[in-house]
């Protein structure tokens, strides 16, 4: 099934019509009223882009830009840049064992998830790192908890590229959700205020990936370790609350502190300011088995602006 969501659909009608968005809304809010509110706000747009000419899902197209994308595509080919590439994960369902691997690509509108599952695509991965130009080709577009991937089966093809791809700064897809609304596995956006602290605590990286290590690095041998903070907190919206996990940098917008004075810090003074503190947090949700419960991983943290307080109370209205 293909679909687009009224948001993907306006942006669409402005890149190739380009009207404003105001217009595209004042013309969504006359059609609504022209069918009595007996479509929904997607039908109306449909409508709208039709009437304007606009293809909203080119079933001919087979080179797509990331932005592009719609779920249901099939037999897609994009050139992006290979911007995270994540561990091989191994599994076991009632009809076998197999493996998948993810990795993110990006090229100059947008960055996309990419799922791999046949075992010779993900063998041809190993020709690539972080950085590297690929094309992707025979890829199918699916919906993941309201985020859109594209995954590759045995049909599938990953090569080098040499096209020149300006990607902007790497910014995961995400949804503002209420934390009581969060689901494992999703990316999310969250807001709210910080009820309770934890002390940071500090642990050894490699400077040059990041991961914990215990004397040498696996992937960079002998390195000179760094002191990574990471730091808990939980932060409720009223809906429900939640543990958030924070590291690096993050630890330092949270305590209002530069990294490297984290560590010497009095947090029972600096606490003292945190509590009540409303911040804006950005991550993956996870499931902490021991606890059973639901978590953040942060991947980005800043303070709630009173300006985003008041839109969420009009969207809300």
């Amino acid at each position: 099934m293909f679909k687009m969501n009224y948001e993907e659909i306006v942006q669409k009608i402005v890149d190739e019509k380009g009207i404003t968005k105001e217009e595209i809304e004042t013309k969504v809010g006359e059609k609504l009223k022209q069918l009595n509110d007996l479509i929904s706000k997607e039908g109306a747009a449909h409508i709208i882009a039709n009437e304007l000419g606009v293809k909203v899902f080119d079933l001919e197209k087979k080179d797509f830009k990331i932005k592009d994308l719609f779920v249901g595509a099939r037999n897609v080919d994009l050139t992006g840049k290979m911007l995270r590439k994540y561990e091989v994960r191994e599994f076991k369902t009632e009809r076998g064992e197999g493996k998948v691997v993810r990795f993110m690509v990006g090229d100059e509108t947008g960055s996309i998830m990419a799922v791999v599952w046949d075992t010779k695509v993900i063998d041809s991965l190993n020709n690539f790192k972080e950085g590297d130009v690929v094309k992707v080709t025979n890829g199918y577009v699916r919906n993941n908890n309201g985020f859109k991937e594209i995954h590759l089966g045995k049909d599938s093809k990953i090569e080098s590229s040499s096209e020149n791809i300006e990607v902007g700064e790497f910014k995961p897809q995400r949804q503002r959700k209420k934390i009581s609304d969060l689901n494992v596995g999703e990316f999310s956006e969250i807001n709210g205020t910080v009820v309770q602290i934890f002390e940071p605590r500090f642990y050894n990286a490699c400077p040059e990936c990041n991961k914990k290590i215990d004397g040498k690095c696996a992937t960079h041998g002998d390195v000179t370790a760094v002191e990574v903070p990471i730091m808990n907190f939980f932060l409720d919206d009223g809906s429900d609350s939640i543990r958030v996990v924070a590291f690096r940098e993050n630890v330092g917008k949270v305590l209002g502190l530069s990294s490297e004075n984290i560590k010497g810090s009095d947090f029972n003074e600096i606490r003292a300011d945190v509590l009540g503190k409303q911040l804006v947090v950005s991550g993956r949700v996870v499931k902490n088995e021991m606890m059973d419960r639901k978590e953040v991983i942060a991947n980005d943290i800043s303070e709630l602006k009173a300006v985003e307080v008041v839109n969420e109370l009009v969207k809300d209205l």
